[in-house]
């Protein structure tokens, strides 16, 4: 206690007035949270040589595959596409960049995208703010 001060607070008391005080702050605008808006989170597999019978929620019984079976349920799944090319890097940097294998400097399997073509990591990274990896 302080200087002659005899103050009692009921533990009621405190959460009463703690809890009235924090719904004025959030009920003035200028000290309420700005609203955060919701982004999805992306997941973006893609594998070499992997067929749709390969999957178990597309049929297959020869292998089990529980966690893209999952995937499978609760995404989008590309059950119809076409490549830009027969060869794996040349594609995957045509769906990176959206750009053809010509303009990305990917003609054949071992070579990077061309410098100064962006590129699906940098839009969603720099300027949606999202943190993309590659592996």
């Amino acid at each position: 206690m302080s200087a002659g001060l005899d103050i009692h607070v009921t533990r009621r008391a405190l959460l009463k007035s703690g809890a009235a005080g924090v719904a004025a702050c959030l009920a003035r605008p200028c000290l309420a949270a700005a609203p955060q808006t919701r982004r999805p989170n992306i997941l973006l597999v893609m594998t070499d040589q992997q067929g749709l019978d390969t999957l178990s929620a597309l049929g297959c019984q020869d292998v089990a595959t529980p966690n893209l079976d999952r995937l499978a349920r609760r995404a989008t799944s590309f059950l119809q596409s076409y490549s830009t090319n027969p060869l794996c890097s040349p594609a995957r940097s045509s769906v990176f960049s959206g750009r053809p294998t010509l303009e990305t400097g990917v003609v054949v399997n071992g070579r990077p995208i061309r410098n100064g073509i962006p590129n699906l990591g940098q839009w969603l990274g720099e300027q949606a703010g999202y943190e993309c990896l590659y592996a």
